[in-house]
């Protein structure tokens, strides 16, 4: 079986991609982007503790890693992949996270969990 595909399909296909994503992003006022950034900002790391364990018992998940790089290994980590920083408020160099969660017993929907930060001495 042959494919033929030529490449002004693939050019015609990611321009009309390209022109939703623009379209969706300008349905999207600024001042509603600064909001959803000051909302945020705004949390504690108690409160995001607690979303992050809520979406981890959905998942069942016991445990979650949080480290500092990002998935390309990167010497400097672009903002975008700052994760540990978020839930933690560390903002060093090197570090990993991690968060834990447990069921309580006998308790429908209440949950303990423990959170911890390893980094290095420097």
């Amino acid at each position: 079986m042959t494919t033929e595909s030529s490449e002004s399909d693939t050019v015609t296909g990611s321009a009309s991609a390209s022109t939703s994503i623009s379209e969706s992003k300008s349905s999207i006022s600024d001042e509603e982007l600064q909001q959803v950034s000051l909302t945020a900002k705004e949390k504690t790391t108690g409160e995001k503790l607690n979303e992050l364990r809520t979406k981890m018992i959905n998942l069942n998940l016991d445990a979650y890693v949080i480290p500092t790089d990002d998935p390309h290994l990167s010497e400097y980590v672009p903002d975008a992949y700052k994760r540990r920083a978020y839930i933690s408020g560390f903002e060093g160099s090197a570090g990993i996270a991690l968060v834990t969660v447990e069921m309580l017993e006998g308790k429908e929907k209440e949950y303990d969990g423990d959170a911890y930060l390893w980094t290095d001495s420097r």
